[in-house]
């Protein structure tokens, strides 16, 4: 079960990264399935350290998350972390180690899924009543470069390239809020503890 199944249900909510010579600038941005996409807003996640079951067998996952709207601000997506707009395509970043300590330290991580953890970037589409559209398209090589991580904020860049020659490339600044789903929950795999869930997201026109 490689990272395609792990994010099929996906629960809402130093150095040179590049895949080419020079370093991103401006917000996260690009052309993505025949669609641009320029990134609004962005907010990061930590949930606590979950045991789940993947293809290496049974054990603790740590998970980073950063969700960059092309639809909400980031002060939006502070105060309502539940809401999805209708007939909106969203990108994440997910960086995940299989260790019982630790934190997703600065660094470069680039695009793989392996037995010691993986990243990817994903698209997340939801159709016109705000049901999440299947399955996530995902990137295909590149990486993501985390510059500054603590208990407040997230701060790095991306290049990443998709499958049909689409690419997205830029900075992101996002702040850290609470979790809404375990890290099992998140990556849509078996095991651990339920997080608190979204019980009162909306759907916005």
């Amino acid at each position: 079960m490689k990272i395609g199944p792990l994010l099929s249900c996906l629960a809402l909510v130093v150095g040179c990264a590049t895949t080419g010579s020079k370093a991103p600038t401006g917000p996260v941005s690009g052309t993505v399935g025949g669609s641009t996409f320029t990134a609004k807003g962005a907010v990061a996640t930590r949930p606590a350290i979950d045991t789940c079951k993947h293809d290496f067998g049974t054990g603790p996952v740590l998970l980073l998350q950063i969700w960059l709207s092309e639809s909400f601000d980031t002060p939006y997506l502070q105060e309502h972390p539940c809401d999805v707009k209708a007939s909106s395509r969203d990108f994440a970043i997910y960086i995940w180690k299989l260790v019982d300590s630790g934190e997703i330290t600065p660094g470069t991580y680039p695009r793989r899924d392996d037995s010691s953890g993986g990243m990817t970037v994903f698209q997340a589409k939801s159709d016109a009543a705000c049901k999440q559209e299947l399955p996530n398209l995902q990137a295909e090589s590149g990486a993501v470069t985390i510059e500054t991580s603590d208990t407040m904020h997230v701060i790095g860049m991306l290049d990443v390239t998709f499958p049909g020659g689409g690419r997205l490339a830029g900075r992101f600044e996002a702040p850290v809020t609470p979790s809404r789903g375990s890290v099992c929950q998140s990556l849509g795999i078996p095991g651990g503890t339920d997080g608190p869930g979204c019980p009162t997201g909306r759907c916005v026109p």
